[in-house]
């Protein structure tokens, strides 16, 4: 007789900007001077000196620089929080095809922060994002695809766009990959695929990952029958 064995299933939504460890960022040092001296100064804490390089830049149209003033509204660096305002820059550069801000933008609509809510608008911006080849888009994407939301639910692409970050690296990916493993979601269920991706995931340093191995190996040491998944179950995070 199949038992139903309750996973610890969480699938998370991650915004995509921790600190300025970005590649919006990082792309936009390399190619201008500007950003890469208000670098500087953000880093030395000089926050009011870093906006007066990055303000300019940002009116004339920069994505990057657009990106870099949503970033500072939505964590109040140098200004007064508002994730109003930050979705206003994250739109000026998404508009401009900017992938981070893509997603960052997209998540603000899926939470409804500093815009009404809206999941259609959410899976939107994530689409276009994830077809850049944003892994974190990619991520929100699949994950859109697995609840339902803006979008009829189909676990079959939301494993395809799991896969498509996972084999890139993207440690959440990894862990919802082996989530859909584990579960039987979009693939055969198999425990030792789950593991394996799980293991992926703890060697890219997702701190999840050491508590779902473990998981897995309690039920195969239990000889557990192959169990009748439980509904995921998905926590979105706003970073």
């Amino acid at each position: 007789m199949l038992r139903r064995i309750q996973l610890p299933v969480t699938l998370l939504l991650l915004l995509s900007v921790n600190g300025f460890a970005n590649n919006a960022l990082l792309d936009a040092m390399q190619n201008n001077t500007v950003i890469k001296a208000g670098w500087q100064l953000y880093i030395k804490g000089d926050y009011p000196g870093a906006l007066s390089a990055w303000r300019p830049l940002a009116e004339q149209g920069s994505p990057q620089a657009q990106f870099i003033m949503g970033y500072m509204y939505a964590h109040g660096t140098g200004v007064e929080k508002s994730l109003s305002r930050c979705a206003d820059w994250y739109r000026k550069a998404a508009d401009q095809g900017l992938a981070a801000a893509q997603n960052n933008l997209g998540l603000m609509y899926f939470r409804g922060h500093g815009v009404k809510q809206n999941p259609k608008k959410a899976m939107y911006w994530f689409a276009k994002a994830a077809k850049q080849g944003n892994i974190q888009a990619q991520t929100s994407l699949g994950t859109m695809f697995a609840l339902g939301e803006g979008v009829g639910r189909n676990y079959f692409l939301a494993f395809e766009w799991f896969y498509r970050a996972a084999t890139e690296g993207y440690a959440q990916a990894q862990i919802n990959l082996g989530l859909m493993y584990a579960n039987g979601k979009g693939v055969s269920q198999d425990f030792d695929d789950a593991i394996k991706w799980f293991n992926r995931a703890a060697r890219n340093g997702h701190p999840d990952a050491d508590r779902f191995i473990q998981e897995m190996y309690d039920l195969k040491a239990k000889n557990a029958p192959r169990v009748i998944p439980p509904p995921l179950y998905f926590v979105p995070k706003f970073g």
